[in-house]
């Protein structure tokens, strides 16, 4: 099984929901998609072009970061 671990934050990159785990491991795409609705504050994490939805990554995980803070 190969796994990918991102140790270093990572760059701004856009990557489709449906490739997330060509990246990363975490969160599956099917978690990711009940994040999605589940919480509004990724709104600017999460992009619809058309049917797509797309991640930008580094916002992601500043998002995380601040749920980390936020605990």
């Amino acid at each position: 099984m190969n796994m990918k671990v991102q140790i270093t934050r990572p760059n701004t990159r856009i990557i489709p929901l449906v490739k997330w785990n060509d990246y990363h491991v975490w969160p599956t795409v099917a978690s990711f998609r009940r994040l999605i609705r589940q919480d509004p504050s990724l709104k600017h994490v999460v992009f619809r072009v058309g049917k797509r939805l797309l991640i930008n990554e580094k916002s992601f995980f500043e998002w995380l970061e601040s749920k980390k803070e936020g605990e």
